[in-house]
């Protein structure tokens, strides 16, 4: 994932696919089964060894609940870890959005999970608001 040529070897996109073939990798990326991650943001320290590695987001709708499972080197990575922005602003610290009782949420949501070597990041969560 780069946006200009400063970005090349920093930045990745990781698909979360079963199976690696085009079949498989074009379903993910259609299906949005994917998030990138980067190491350019971290200088001396970047590692790729040391970026979290997202291994699940769940939802949970009656409870106004987005979850996300993360690990460096297999480890559970520490509450304060994932920050949920909205707008390009921190709205949330901690790996379960409750959204319904978080302010500040704009018309999306995302998640950016630091470890010591590189952040992964969600794509955004779009959230439709109607006035009743």
């Amino acid at each position: 994932d780069m946006h200009s040529m400063n970005h090349l070897g920093g930045d990745w996109v990781v698909l979360l696919a079963e199976e690696l073939d085009e079949q498989t990798a074009r379903a993910g990326l259609a299906d949005g089964r994917y998030y990138f991650a980067s190491t350019r943001l971290h200088g001396t320290t970047a590692d790729v060894a040391r970026v979290p590695r997202i291994e699940r987001v769940t939802h949970d709708a009656a409870a106004g609940h987005i979850a996300v499972t993360a690990t460096v080197a297999g480890k559970p990575i520490p509450d304060r870890a994932c920050v949920w922005i909205s707008d390009g602003q921190t709205v949330h610290t901690g790996s379960t959005l409750p959204y319904r009782d978080v302010t500040g949420i704009g018309t999306y949501v995302r998640a950016e999970i630091t470890g010591d070597g590189g952040t992964a990041y969600t794509n955004p969560f779009g959230f439709v608001c109607c006035e009743p």
